[in-house]
This record gives C-alpha cells, sequence and structure tokens, in this order.
C-alpha cells in the first residue's frame, strides 16, 4: 500500500461514516412512523394472549364510571 492509498482511505472514512449513519437514522425514522402508524390503527399488540385488550379495559373503566356517577346523583 502507497502512502497516497492510505491517505485517500483515511479522507473518504469521515464521508462513508457519515452515509451510514444517515442510512441507519433513515431506517430508524421509517421503523418509528410504521409503528405509529400501526399504534393508531389499533394493531400492535400484546405477544400475551390472557391479556385483555385495551378496547375492553376502556370499556369496563367507562362503565364503572357510568355506574359511579349514577350512584352520586341518587
Amino acid at each position: 500500500m502507497t502512502l497516497d492509498y492510505l491517505k485517500d482511505v483515511l479522507l473518504d472514512l469521515p464521508k462513508e461514516t457519515n452515509a451510514i449513519s444517515e442510512s441507519i437514522l433513515n431506517q430508524i425514522d421509517t421503523m418509528k412512523k410504521a409503528i405509529s402508524s400501526r399504534a393508531f390503527c389499533g394493531e400492535p399488540g400484546t405477544n400475551d394472549l390472557a391479556e385483555e385488550s385495551a378496547e375492553r379495559l376502556l370499556k369496563a373503566v367507562l362503565q364503572w364510571q357510568q355506574r359511579r356517577d349514577m350512584e352520586r346523583q341518587v
């Protein structure tokens, strides 16, 4: 290897590092968007099938609040 070759390789390292970093950041951004999109569509869930769904839990909480409010009025 010649000294000029080594110099060229060393000078190109920051460019390559920046390109790789940008690529990784773009992939992370894409994953964030995909996760957010799925979350707003209600797609992600738990791996534990025994766990109740968030929708069912929300309904139960709303029913409990309604019963509590009705009891307070009486």
